[in-house]
């Protein structure tokens, strides 16, 4: 699974309204949203499903480098998805 914010495939309004209305996680999406994704893929990678998910992702990375933590959520909250960092990546 490969999780994309909304907001770097050019979604401002609420992701559910942008794939067509969607009541459920399976309904189709339109190429344009498909071709939007495509840049943060690896190389080859088919779209089979998309899954509308609502909550707080976090991730950590660095400045000046392109590598980064896998995303972990969704949390409830910004607060809850700090907590996560600190648990898992914290100093000891």
């Amino acid at each position: 699974m490969t999780a994309i914010p909304a907001d770097l495939v050019g979604v401002d309004e609420p992701f559910e309204e942008v794939l067509f209305g969607c009541e459920t996680s399976t309904d189709p999406v339109d190429g344009d949203m498909i071709g939007r994704m495509e840049p943060y893929l690896d190389s080859g990678t088919e779209i089979v499903s998309v899954e509308c998910v609502l909550g707080w992702f976090a991730r950590l990375s660095a400045p000046g480098y392109t590598d980064c933590t896998d995303w972990s959520g969704p949390f409830p909250s910004e607060a809850a998805a700090l907590a996560h960092l600190e648990e898992m990546y914290g100093d000891d």
